[in-house]
């Protein structure tokens, strides 16, 4: 008896540690909430011969009409939330592929610094890549052993994240990790989510927090 009264103090002391240590964690910052009800950041919006950009009933659609091309891609024109990003940070969206001419259409994200650009790449069928393009030397790296996501049939859905910490990545698609890296880039120009050839999609939503 005596050993469950003073348990109780100090089970009420240990409670009182935990809850002022949780307040006092550092809570996530949200640095980009956009969900494309309003287009305040000015993401591009045009209609012309190689591609139809256009924010509707919430979504971002992206419509790439030029052969040519082996990629559309759009950007805001308000970049400020790419500024001063912290050391650690995620970058997540939401797309959906609604029609292609190819056989396995694909989509994703693009980080863009002055020097680099890295495409994060998903295939339909649940293929990713990613490559790193270095601009001064005009040379495109793959990165290795970027797994394929599982799943029965073709993604309806494609849930991406780019976690960042310092000089390295982890890419995860629905909640699937498929791979990591180091980058050579840490601060970036653009943020572009893009579509491929013939290929039409809708975006849901692009954070960073």
């Amino acid at each position: 008896m005596m050993n469950k009264l003073f348990s109780y103090p100090l089970l009420l002391a240990l409670l009182i540690i935990r809850v002022s240590i949780s307040c006092t964690e550092p809570k996530n910052e949200i640095i980009l909430n956009e969900n494309f009800d309003l287009n305040t950041r000015g993401w591009v919006q045009e209609d012309t011969e190689f591609h139809k950009l256009e924010i509707k009933n919430g979504y971002y659609h992206l419509k790439s009409i030029d052969s040519t091309l082996d990629r559309t891609s759009s950007r805001s024109l308000d970049k400020s939330y790419l500024f001063n990003l912290p050391k650690t940070y995620r970058i997540n969206t939401s797309m959906e592929i609604t029609q292609s001419k190819l056989d396995i259409p694909y989509c994703g994200l693009i980080l863009e610094s002055p020097s680099y650009e890295y495409e994060f790449r998903v295939y339909k069928n649940g293929k990713a890549e990613i490559e790193e393009y270095n601009y001064a030397k005009n040379k495109i790296k793959s990165y290795e052993n970027i797994k394929t996501i599982k799943n029965d049939g073709d993604l309806k859905k494609i849930e991406l994240e780019i976690k960042i910490d310092g000089w390295f990545f982890e890419f995860s698609v629905n909640n699937q990790k498929l791979g990591k890296g180091k980058l050579s880039a840490k601060t970036w120009d653009r943020l572009a989510p893009f579509t491929g050839k013939f290929t039409e999609i809708q975006i849901d939503y692009l954070n960073i927090e």
